[in-house]
């Protein structure tokens, strides 16, 4: 995530290198639209690295950023086929643990580890990982409706029955 004080650096550097006008909240704001796991240093290094492609807006976005960010990943260069290859086995695991073993595979080949050990270490993860099934909420017993009321109050009261006043 980057602080406020490297948002407004990061919009100097824009500037500088594109010429693009940031006030502080924009500053603040095209921070805040980039991916929460870069860090001030990424979005420097992506930053030239856009600059280098060619491209006919000359203006830079939050998502081309991201776009660079996502592309840059280990992970990325990983098709369905070898995520299923290296995730063999999970029949036994629910859909819960599956999508946790998955995140879980692809975080850790992001942060440098190994596709077979990262594959070991997903696999690992999901099967000790507890799937509870959500806790129902407590239902209100009585509302403070008419409705609610009726067993508190007496039927006759209610309907008025037997009131002399009303039958005239």
């Amino acid at each position: 995530m980057i602080s406020d004080s490297d948002a407004l650096k990061l919009a100097a550097a824009i500037t500088e290198m594109t010429g693009q006008e940031f006030s502080d909240a924009g500053a603040r704001l095209f921070s805040a639209s980039l991916n929460p796991r870069m860090d001030l240093n990424d979005v420097l290094r992506l930053l030239a690295r856009w600059n280098t492609m060619p491209h006919s807006w000359h203006r830079v976005e939050p998502g081309d950023i991201n776009e660079l960010w996502r592309k840059s990943r280990p992970s990325s260069q990983l098709s369905e086929a070898r995520i299923g290859e290296l995730l063999a086995g999970t029949e036994s695991l629910s859909a819960t643990q599956y999508v946790h073993a998955r995140r879980t595979l692809l975080d850790r080949i992001n942060s440098g580890v190994g596709e077979e050990r990262a594959a070991v270490m997903a696999l690992e993860s999901a099967r000790t990982l507890a799937v509870e099934a959500p806790k129902p909420k407590p239902r209100r017993e009585v509302g403070h409706h008419f409705i609610g009321n009726i067993g508190k109050t007496p039927l006759k009261d209610v309907l008025r029955v037997g009131d002399d006043e009303h039958d005239k």
